[in-house]
């Protein structure tokens, strides 16, 4: 008998040793790595629920929030409180018109003391009369109507209720599509276990039922999801619960996700996993009978190799013919040139994914030596110091870094444990707020060595906006304790000795009263005003009018103020000024803001100048001054929230929100505002509005004068 060539055995071998482990694996492993697919298609389904259902919630709370917000402000409006306490029907009737108007409110009722209604504007249906005004917010909901959302602020009239300011909001059909858009799943709206609204629309027919209705009221914890059928379509339902501040539920949002996609992912998963696993069995046939021809070589060739692999050659693959013997000691060396290049490869890839996580990191980075000395910064230092990496090589932490005051930062500066901020001085004069960590370098080599990593992290302008906050929020107690003050000392005076002043005594008192009312009714405006910006609910609506009439307006309810400081305001008008497109109120509201600003931080006895004129389709207004200016470094901000002129101007210098509103309200028309400001000449706003007609040339100016006399 003749017996096979060891070559031919050996193919053989390892033929079925590549395939034999591929077979059992693909066995073993293909139906768990489905089923495990499957559950992780299913779970990022269940995710995708959960994520839509939080943000569909968190979108709720915070209307019900603002709307709270925007109900206690608008009851201490003191349109409404004036014509409450006088009895004025007719007056509170038109304030509720008008807040409801420009409110997210579908319906605004004014409540009396003893529950009847005073004034009612709005949608009817949505109101419930037997809701409870004690509560700050309550829902119900009805289908057709969807969820409905009241909250409640009492009306207080020198301390005493005097009624009660309700507001209502609709959350129905176009609720539940815009949510469906936003997040690609069909939603509703259920109170207790009834669906109040769907954008499934044969969800709220009669023969739809309801999707597991102990689920609405079990799913408190925001987890409940399932599958279910509605229409013959599958879809995975989840209940997401919306909380009250109290931690009360008040309504369930129902979330539809169809299944059919999921599916169909789960059997394109299955099929590609299946051809995976025979395509690997085809290749690990074709490796193995490629690996049995190239495994015989010759000694010499495996000498050779040898010799290349320890003058460091590591490229090139082991090829050797010859004996089973010999196979598998090339087999063996093959595998020792390819750990070796594999961990070479691994180790320079390793030090080349640390120094750019080094080198792009914001933070300034330090590595000290046990003398303290640096031995590595990266360009974040370079950035936050001001000063080359080149440069501070070797050099004391101590000198590279100087705290401001001039002293020099040592590690007994930063604690061991946690961060502690710090006022550093850079290069170029500068002084930057910075957290500053430091920790022991973690490879045993270094520790031997004693080195320390130091972190510093610059957190100048979050301290900033700290500060800014602060500021504000004292700011604008000061602003109202300021007119308030003024108010009841001139009230006081009225009352007590009406009798024995004249009339020509009690008018500087009442232009007092006048004063500060104006002062204390525009912040409350330009406090609406700017949380109306910043919800997205701030509207203008521009129509065909006249200037001279909003400047007259404007300049009237401006100089009980400039009186005050002995100012004159001049205005100066182009003749025959064609109509603009604008919001009257508005346009006077950025008047009187731009008049109220000039008359801040101008001098005692200025003539303020407020021009118009038309020019290439467009009216410019100009509101000047001749005070001593802003300060070149807050001007690129001028018009942010809360930014104030600065300590060289006056002393009542706002809340820091009339340049935003402003600048707002004219972009909102279309326009745009500019400023230019100097020591010498002062400072001037000027702005743009559309003409609605042809402009004719200019003629002479026509001008009149505000004066303080």
């Amino acid at each position: 008998m003749k017996h096979p060539q060891p070559l031919t055995r050996l193919r053989v071998q390892l033929l079925w040793a590549a395939l034999l482990p591929v077979l059992l694996v693909s066995v073993l492993l293909t139906w768990p790595v489905v089923e495990l697919r499957r559950s992780q298609l299913l779970e990022q389904a269940r995710m995708r629920t959960l994520q839509a259902g939080r943000s569909s919630e968190l979108l709720i709370a915070e209307r019900l929030g603002f709307a709270e917000l925007l109900a206690s402000l608008l009851a201490d409006r003191p349109a409404l409180t004036r014509a409450l306490a006088a009895g004025d029907r007719d007056g509170v009737t038109a304030f509720v018109r008008e807040t409801r108007g420009t409110t997210l409110f579908d319906l605004v009722t004014v409540v009396g003391p003893q529950g009847g209604i005073v004034a009612q504007d709005g949608a009817a249906e949505l109101w419930r009369p037997d809701g409870d005004p004690e509560r700050a917010s309550w829902v119900w909901g009805r289908p057709g109507v969807g969820l409905v959302a009241q909250v409640a602020t009492p009306i207080l009239i020198d301390g005493a209720r005097q009624g009660t300011l309700i507001g209502a909001f609709a959350l129905g059909e176009s609720f539940v599509s815009a949510a469906r858009q936003r997040t690609g799943l069909d939603q509703g709206l259920l109170v207790g276990e009834q669906l109040v609204a769907s954008s499934l629309s044969h969800r709220l027919t009669a023969g739809a039922g309801r999707l597991f209705p102990a689920d609405a009221q079990a799913g408190s914890g925001g987890t409940t999801a399932r599958e279910t059928t509605i229409g013959g379509v599958p879809y995975l339902v989840h209940y997401q619960p919306v909380h009250s501040h109290a931690d009360e539920q008040l309504a369930t949002i129902e979330l539809l996700l169809p299944l059919a996609p999921v599916r169909a992912a789960q059997r394109q998963t299955t099929l590609a996993i299946f051809g995976g696993v025979l395509l690997a069995i085809g290749i690990a046939a074709l490796l193995s009978w490629l690996l049995a021809r190239r495994i015989t070589g010759s000694i010499r060739t495996l000498s050779n190799v040898a010799r290349r692999i320890g003058a460091g050659d590591l490229t090139a693959p082991v090829q050797v013919d010859g004996a089973a013997e010999i196979v598998h000691l090339s087999t063996a060396v093959d595998q020792m040139r390819q750990q070796l290049a594999a961990s070479h490869a691994a180790l320079a890839a390793e030090t080349a994914r640390y120094l750019s996580i080094l080198e792009t990191t914001d933070e300034a980075i330090l590595v000290l030596d046990a003398d303290g000395r640096v031995t590595l910064a990266n360009r974040g230092a370079e950035a936050l110091l001001g000063c080359a990496r080149t440069r501070v090589a070797g050099v004391l932490l101590s000198e590279v870094v100087t705290l401001h005051g001039g002293a020099p930062l040592t590690l007994a500066d930063i604690p061991p444990v946690g961060s502690v901020h710090l006022a550093i001085q850079t290069a170029d004069g500068g002084i930057r707020t910075v957290a500053a960590t430091r920790a022991a370098v973690l490879t045993d080599a270094e520790a031997a060595r004693g080195e320390q990593l130091v972190v510093l992290r610059d957190v100048s302008e979050t301290v900033a906006l700290s500060q800014l906050k602060d500021a504000f929020l004292a700011n604008v107690t000061h602003e109202f304790r300021t007119p308030l003050a003024a108010l009841i000392a001139s009230l006081e005076l009225l009352r007590n000795e009406h009798g024995d002043l004249s009339p020509a005594e009690q008018q500087p008192l009442l232009e007092a009263v006048h004063v500060g009312v104006r002062r204390l009714d525009t912040l409350v405006q330009n406090l609406l005003d700017s949380a109306s910006i910043q919800a997205g609910y701030f509207r203008v609506v521009p129509e065909v009018t006249w200037l001279a009439p909003l400047i007259d307006e404007a300049v009237e309810l401006m100089l009980p103020l400039v009186r005050q400081r002995a100012q004159t305001i001049r205005v100066v008008l182009a003749p025959e000024l064609p109509p603009i497109l604008a919001d009257d109120r508005r346009i006077v509201q950025v008047l009187v803001n731009l008049l109220s600003n000039a008359s801040k931080f101008g001098p005692r006895g200025d003539t303020i100048v407020l021009a118009a004129q038309a020019r290439q389709g467009q009216m410019i207004v100009a509101v000047s001054d001749h005070g001593p200016g802003i300060l070149g470094s807050r001007g690129d901000a001028l018009f942010e929230r809360f930014l104030r002129p600065g300590g060289q101007t006056h002393g009542a210098q706002g809340a820091g929100l009339g340049l935003a509103i402003v600048k707002a309200i004219v972009e909102r028309h279309g326009g745009a505002i500019t400023v230019d400001t100097d020591a010498e000449a002062g400072t001037t706003f000027r702005f743009t509005l559309q003409v609605s007609a042809i402009v004719r040339p200019l003629q002479n100016e026509h001008v009149y004068e505000h004066s303080a006399g």
